[in-house]
């Protein structure tokens, strides 16, 4: 499996930021490489979206 990692500094505060990452109907507006995500935004649940390259 293959792997994307990047560092950036978010200025918004923990939780603003946790409700994007868990609102993953929206993901395509602000990450142009996810096209869609499914799953449950919990512990040892898994995450499966859609990617597409740049």
């Amino acid at each position: 499996m293959r792997e994307i990692t990047t560092t950036i500094d978010i200025a918004a505060a923990p939780l603003e930021v946790w409700q994007a990452l868990t609102d993953f109907r929206h993901y395509p507006e602000w990450n142009p490489f996810i096209r869609e995500a499914s799953g449950e935004a919990r512990t040892g649940r898994i995450l499966a979206p859609r990617t597409t390259a740049p």
